[in-house]
């Protein structure tokens, strides 16, 4: 529940861990990870509190319970994860809404990463993050209130 892991499948009877990537801080449960349509990036999920309890407030802050961007840095074996920033929804709920990052997927623009994310009760953001370290959410993102 506290890694994040880059394997190696090569043989994928034997895989092996190639790199490994903790958050101590920010990170609670290493939930999902979506790798975007290159494969040098991947967004990892914490879902802070297992959706039971309310993580957009001011408390919590914008970097518990949200996503971790994280490229891909090397080639083959030699490949590392290097943290980039976080992405999490820009407002604040009530202290009575759960609202973690959860179950994320990719949506396949050539050229571009973006993702759809759903938020428990915070609902659901279209946000891109082909800028790794300035991940930013789509005009057109709707989410419920």
């Amino acid at each position: 529940m506290g890694d994040g892991i880059l394997f190696s499948i090569e043989d994928p009877e034997r895989p092996r861990v190639i790199d490994r990537v903790q958050d101590n801080v920010n990170f609670a449960f290493w939930h999902s990870a979506t790798f975007n349509q290159k494969a040098d990036k991947v967004v990892f999920t914490d879902e802070l509190g297992g959706g039971v309890g309310a993580t957009c407030n001011e408390e919590t802050g914008p970097n518990r319970g949200a996503d971790g961007i994280y490229d891909i840095v090397g080639k083959g074996e030699k490949s590392k994860l290097v943290f980039r920033s976080y992405f999490k929804i820009p407002r604040h709920q009530a202290d009575t809404e759960n609202c973690v990052a959860h179950n994320g997927s990719l949506i396949p623009v050539k050229g571009r990463d973006i993702m759809v994310q759903a938020w428990y009760q915070g609902g659901v953001s279209v946000w891109e993050f082909t800028d790794s370290e300035n991940p930013r959410r789509s005009p057109t993102s709707s989410a419920a209130r």
